[in-house]
């Protein structure tokens, strides 16, 4: 076990970063579904199974890291929001508030970092000038 200061540990690290880059720009300037292809393989079970696995399992987390989550569907989203997404600088508490309550979200705390925030979604219904279709 390397140790967290370890000239070793700090050069695994450091490559890991030049992949997770790597990916990150490739990704972006990829259409949509490829880049959704490459998502949903290292969101896979075989790929959380292999980075699991004992000695070996440190190369998938270096060349391609992923959310060592158990759900599928968590890592999914958590991965295409970390490899694909474009969009997270984009918008400001004043777009994002109204969105959520149109949406019936009551924001319950903010975070210190970024627009991070926690919500709860409330039962309601869609304004009447939403709701109606569109000539």
């Amino acid at each position: 076990m390397l140790k967290r200061s370890s000239p070793a540990r700090r050069a695994v690290r450091t490559v890991q970063f030049a992949f997770t880059n790597g990916w990150i720009r490739l990704n972006r300037r990829l259409p949509l579904s490829a880049s959704y292809f490459m998502v949903r393989v290292i969101s896979s079970g075989f790929w959380y199974r292999l980075s699991l696995t004992p000695v070996i399992g440190i190369i998938p987390r270096i060349v391609c890291t992923s959310v060592l989550d158990p759900d599928q569907a968590w890592r999914l989203i958590n991965n295409f929001d970390g490899y694909v997404n474009t969009y997270s600088e984009s918008w400001s508490e004043h777009e994002l508030f109204p969105v959520l309550t149109r949406c019936g979200f009551v924001v319950k705390g903010l975070s210190e970092w970024r627009t991070g925030l926690w919500a709860e979604k409330v039962a309601t219904r869609a304004p009447a000038a939403e709701s109606a279709p569109s000539r």
